[in-house]
Formats: structure tokens, C-alpha cells, sequence
């Protein structure tokens, strides 16, 4: 793809304003005029080239200017670019939907152990409100085991 200063056979005659056979018939066979080439091999003259050879001021305007075909791929570029952006943000918001979930679910996990942690906790200190019993001893191993299993 031509950049900005490299101009097309076609542009450079449209630029000078004259014909394409012209142009390599006058110009560029005569050696007037300098053409070169790309490396996928496209013939190109260089705007400041037309501009010394035919003093034109619109040689220099294209200078300044993008090549519509480079606005057409930069635009088809970004396009891309924007719907690929747009995919990734749904896989995104849909992660954090998924996450937010699961946070809340064990949220409310959490709540239910430490509710009945407590409850059971109130349960054995009701129970046995007396001396420290064997049976006591045994239920607070019970319950020691109980947390550890719930957590």
C-alpha cells in the first residue's frame, strides 16, 4: 500500500494533468521523472517528484492528505478492533456475573455456619449450666469437631 507521499502512475498524471501514456511517454521514459517501486513491487513517483517537475501545488496538497485507501483499511482496522473489544467487555461482565454469584452464595454460607455455630453454642452452655461433667467434656469435643467440619 502507497503512503501519503508516494502517488500511483494514475494520481501522478491525474496531479499534472495529463494523460497516463503521456506522462511515461514525455516524462518517464525520458528519465524526467524518477519511478519507483515497492517491495511487492507496486510503481510509484514520489508527490515532491511531480511537484518540481510540473510546479503543481496539488502534488503537495496530497502530501498532506491520507490516501483513501488508507482511511478505508485504518476505519476497517478499528471496526475490528472495536467489535473484538466488544466481545472480550460481554466475556468480561459475564465472568463477573458468575463470580458475583458465587460470592454471594458462599456470603450466605458463611452466615448459616456462624448462625449455627451460635445456636448450638447457646444449646450446650443452657444444657449444662453446672459443674464440668463428663458429658459436657464430651459434647464440647462434639462440637469442636462439628466446627471444624462445617469450616
Amino acid at each position: 500500500m502507497l503512503n501519503t507521499h508516494q502517488l500511483s502512475i494514475s494520481q501522478a498524471a491525474r496531479v499534472a494533468n495529463i494523460s497516463r501514456s503521456h506522462l511515461y511517454n514525455k516524462y518517464i521514459h525520458s528519465g524526467r521523472i524518477s519511478v519507483s517501486e515497492t517491495m511487492n513491487g507496486t510503481k510509484y513517483i514520489d508527490a515532491s517528484e511531480v511537484a518540481r517537475v510540473f510546479n503543481k501545488s496539488k502534488a503537495h496538497e496530497t502530501l498532506s492528505k491520507p490516501h483513501p485507501d488508507f482511511i478505508k483499511d485504518a476505519l476497517t482496522k478499528l471496526k475490528k478492533e472495536n467489535e473484538q473489544l466488544q466481545a472480550s467487555n460481554e466475556k468480561l461482565k459475564f465472568s463477573l456475573m458468575l463470580i458475583d454469584n458465587e460470592v454471594t452464595k458462599q456470603s450466605k454460607r458463611e452466615e448459616f455456619l456462624q448462625k449455627t455455630v451460635v445456636a448450638l453454642t447457646h444449646r450446650l452452655t443452657n444444657e449444662n449450666t453446672g459443674k464440668n461433667t463428663p458429658r459436657k467434656q464430651v459434647q464440647s469435643g462434639l462440637i469442636t469437631r462439628l466446627i471444624r467440619w462445617l469450616v
